[in-house]
């Protein structure tokens, strides 16, 4: 069985406690509570059953947390429309597929 890598201090689980408290985010508080239930020594089949995520996400959030701190946890994501084509292109398509209804 392999050894856990993570284990809390005291700060740390404040810090990870505080930034779930302020968060508005869902997933990112998620994150947080994983990642203190897991360096608490919390079973993992408990954590997983806990936050509904998965092994592998779990083990890496701590990673990422173990090598940049809180920061590790926050959602980078930048969203938005990835389309390929400009607003210009896509309206001439939408003008042709309406001559041919």
């Amino acid at each position: 069985m392999a050894k856990r890598k993570l284990h809390l201090t005291v700060e740390q689980n404040s810090e990870l406690q505080a930034a779930y408290h302020q968060s508005k985010d869902g997933d990112e508080k998620m994150r947080y509570q994983a990642v203190r239930l897991y360096g608490n020594n919390y079973p993992v089949e408990e954590v997983l059953e806990i936050t509904s995520c998965s092994r592998r996400r779990l083990l890496g959030w701590s990673a990422s947390y173990q090598r940049y701190g809180i920061g590790g946890l926050i959602d980078r994501r930048v969203g938005g429309n990835s389309a390929k084509l400009s607003g210009e292109q896509t309206a001439a398509i939408q003008r042709q597929v309406h001559l041919y209804r």
